[in-house]
């Protein structure tokens, strides 16, 4: 089992959440398609419960398993918000990433 866990700077959370931004404002379509998709996926709030969750799923099933973070902005940095959400379904992935979630973990 090969264990990764993300660590994000400033530049990269910048890039993730202004892309996201820009591309959500081109395709507002798309962009509440995937985010009725996140909605509707189970949450939590712990950084360090999502990534247990995350393992063992993969145990169960050996499947691999990605922990997906929310960005969020204030007037002067880029943050890691406290919503967390567990896939190995590739839809939820791509939905995850389009609306400007980082990956902080894989198993």
């Amino acid at each position: 089992m090969i264990i990764e866990q993300r660590y994000l700077g400033q530049e990269e959370l910048k890039y993730v959440y202004e892309s996201a931004t820009k591309r959500m404002e081109c395709h507002p379509e798309i962009a509440e398609k995937y985010r009725r998709i996140i909605e509707q996926s189970p949450f939590y709030n712990d950084r360090d419960e999502a990534i247990k969750v995350a393992e063992a799923i993969c145990k169960s099933d050996g499947s691999r398993c990605q922990v997906w973070a929310k960005v969020g902005k204030d007037k002067e940095h880029y943050y890691i918000e406290d919503y967390y959400i567990v896939s190995n379904d590739y839809k939820i992935i791509i939905a995850a990433e389009y609306i400007g979630m980082e990956q902080i973990f894989i198993d």
